[in-house]
C-alpha cells in the first residue's frame, strides 16, 4: 500500500516519481459487462437478509432496524459491480475492486505475480462467469470475484507467465 490518502487523479504522478520502474498502464480500464453485475448483488444480499431476520427478533423499536440491511446490501453490491475493473498490457496488470468501504487498486509487473488462480463453480460456469486472483511476492493479493470467464482465462494465461519463461531460458 503506497498511498492510502492520495487522490486517484494524483496517483500516476506519485508512482512515476516514487517507482519509475513500475510501468503505468497505458490503456483504459475495462469495465465488466452488465450481465455480470447482478452476480455482485448475491453475497451482500444474502448477508443482508440474514441480518434482517436477526434484527426482527430484537425487542420493541429496535426491530425497526430490520429495514436497513437490505438497502445497504444492495448499495454495496452495485458499488462493487461498478468498481470492478481490470486491464493488462505488455508490461503491467491492473486490478481494481471495492471492499466494504474502500476501493483497492493494484498495479503490478505482468510477470511479477507468484501465483495466479481462476475460481469457478458450476453456477459460475453455467453463467460464463469466473473469478481471478493473484498473489504478489510481497504477500499481498489482488483479485476480481466475478468477471467474464474468457477474460479471467486471459488473465490466468498472461499474468505471471513472462517471468517464468525468462527463468526457464536462463
Amino acid at each position: 500500500m503506497l498511498f492510502p490518502l492520495v487522490r486517484t487523479d494524483r496517483a500516476e504522478a506519485l508512482i512515476r516519481r516514487a517507482l519509475p520502474e513500475l510501468p503505468w498502464p497505458t490503456k483504459p480500464l475495462l469495465a465488466l459487462p452488465p450481465r455480470v453485475h447482478r452476480r455482485y448483488l448475491t453475497l451482500p444480499l444474502e448477508y443482508a437478509s440474514g441480518f434482517t431476520v436477526l434484527t426482527l427478533f430484537l425487542p420493541r423499536w429496535w426491530a425497526l432496524l430490520a429495514v436497513l440491511p437490505l438497502p445497504l446490501g444492495c448499495a454495496l453490491g452495485v458499488a462493487r459491480a461498478r468498481e470492478a475493473r481490470w486491464q493488462v498490457d505488455s508490461q503491467s496488470v491492473l486490478l481494481r475492486w471495492r471492499g466494504l468501504l474502500n476501493r483497492h487498486t493494484v498495479i503490478a509487473h505482468r510477470g511479477g505475480s507468484q501465483f495466479t488462480e481462476l475460481s469457478s463453480s458450476p453456477w459460475k460456469a453455467k453463467a460464463g462467469v469466473a473469478g481471478f486472483s493473484m498473489r504478489l511476492p510481497s504477500g499481498w493479493g489482488a483479485g476480481i470475484r466475478y468477471m467474464v470467464e474468457s477474460d479471467a482465462l486471459l488473465l490466468l494465461h498472461t499474468v505471471g507467465r513472462t517471468g517464468a519463461r525468462r527463468d526457464r531460458e536462463m
